[in-house]
């Protein structure tokens, strides 16, 4: 009597696994664009951020276009939405009025991320308090605002509206005497990571993908170009991102996010000017598509994203504020506290987002130096994922953030420091739950 059933469950193993195999896979899907955020003409008064010296002036004029530019990527139920963009910062607000702009892709927080290059020859006058420190942030300018914040839906839109069936896969090589420690110290982040997408095309040769995007993630600062510049232009970023999209086919998106530059600035003798931008910008360009052409593409790269609302220590001011940074950007006392209060945020978002076997974006919300973004990689990779980078300056701006050792030690980064000399250690402790969260989430 226990043949029947044995043949039936053989027969129902047979039939399921028949089942199974018909259903279609859940492939990546990704899709990139790219959208100018050259200010119109008529938006009124701009002025470049970055350099208190400049006093709020007007720019004079474009050098080189800059640009939104978007990736998603999708996997089945899971998408993340990749935002760059050629500013100084993120506002405190643009995270949230893109999600609620962009309602029909119906962004969640942790689906979003928005990060900004640091060049220092971008549109300001975005921060909606920033009258109250006109110096830093510029006056503000709603009509620039909401115009910036369309064409980032914009970009967004069409890069959703490309998604199709996709590869991906990550690279990182050294690259020693590109950038260096403006404080003196030994800590450099040498490590260049590249993540490129293709077209899902597995039996296509190597030299005919069909390239969506290619990430690019280095620390150092965009300041070749000083506060003497009034020409738009995303310095080196900009010089690279145009020099690789020039090389890669037709279409293709190249997307750089800054890591942990907090005291990294760029080095190698290029000189300054628009010829050291260009010279540079395209040295970088050289490496990144040269470590682009190594990556292992993955046909089935599944997404893990784990995020949070980080709520935030009350804004301070450092000792060093008034011997470094106020004596820069001076403040009146009885505004302090109103300053700090409606100009930095009380939550940030954070994300760490693992992409298939081996790869990790992990978002910092300003400007961390080096020794944090190192020590974050380094416990990603404890955590079993081999390339992971950070993704600094994401999602809106709480300044420098350093060590407890750097905060005590002083300096300009110490002086531009707001939620005082624990948040270092703060934000590691949160984002380690999210890598460790992540990885797991990831693991094959």
């Amino acid at each position: 009597m226990r043949r029947p059933q044995a043949a039936s469950a053989v027969l129902g193993i047979v039939l399921w696994a028949a089942i199974c195999a018909a259903q279609p896979t859940i492939a990546l899907e990704a899709g990139a664009a790219r959208v100018s955020i050259v200010p119109p003409a008529d938006v009124g008064h701009v002025s470049l951020g970055g350099y208190s010296a400049r006093k709020d002036a007007p720019y004079e004029g474009v050098h080189d276009e800059i640009f939104a530019r978007a990736l998603v990527l999708r996997d089945g139920d899971t998408r993340v939405a990749i935002v760059t963009l050629d500013l100084l910062l993120i506002p405190r607000f643009i995270h949230e009025d893109v999600r609620a702009q962009a309602g029909d892709l119906a962004l969640g927080p942790g689906e979003l991320i928005i990060t900004a290059s640091h060049t220092h020859a971008a549109p300001q006058n975005m921060a909606r308090h920033g009258d109250i420190f006109p110096l830093a942030f510029g006056k503000y300018n709603e009509k620039l605002y909401e115009w910036t914040v369309g064409q980032i839906v914009g970009a967004l839109g069409q890069a959703a509206a490309s998604l199709r069936p996709a590869r991906i896969g990550g690279a990182q090589a050294t690259l020693d005497g590109m950038n260096r420690n403006r404080r003196g110290d030994d800590v450099v982040d040498a490590e260049l990571t590249v993540v490129k997408v293709c077209e899902a095309e597995p039996a296509a040769p190597r030299d005919s993908e069909r390239v969506i995007a290619v990430l690019i993630n280095f620390a150092a600062h965009p300041t070749i170009l000083g506060s003497d510049n009034l020409l738009i232009s995303g310095d080196w970023v900009g010089a690279m991102e145009r020099a690789m999209e020039q090389k890669l086919p037709a279409g293709a998106v190249a997307l750089y996010c800054n890591g942990a530059p907090g005291d990294q600035s760029v080095a190698g003798g290029f000189g300054g000017g628009f010829d050291g931008v260009r010279r540079y910008g395209e040295r970088l360009a050289t490496e990144a598509l040269q470590l682009a052409a190594t990556c292992q593409l993955q046909a089935d790269a599944a997404l893990a994203i784990a995020h949070t609302e980080l709520p935030l220590p009350q804004p301070v001011l450092s000792p060093a504020f008034g011997e470094i940074a106020g004596t820069q950007q001076p403040l009146p006392p009885q505004l302090v506290g109103i300053a700090l209060a409606a100009l930095f945020p009380h939550r940030a978002p954070l994300h760490a987002v693992r992409v298939g076997d081996d790869v990790m974006i992990i978002t910092v919300p300003g400007e961390a130096i080096a020794h944090i973004g190192l020590e974050l990689k380094q416990r990603a990779r404890r955590a079993g994922v081999a390339k992971p980078f950070i993704a600094g300056l994401a999602n809106t701006y709480c300044g420098y953030i350093l060590t407890p050792e750097e905060y005590d030690e002083g300096g300009y980064e110490a002086g531009v420091s707001f939620y005082g000399r624990s948040f270092g250690p703060v934000l590691l402790d949160a984002l380690s739950g999210l890598i460790e969260q992540a990885a797991q989430s990831g693991a094959g």
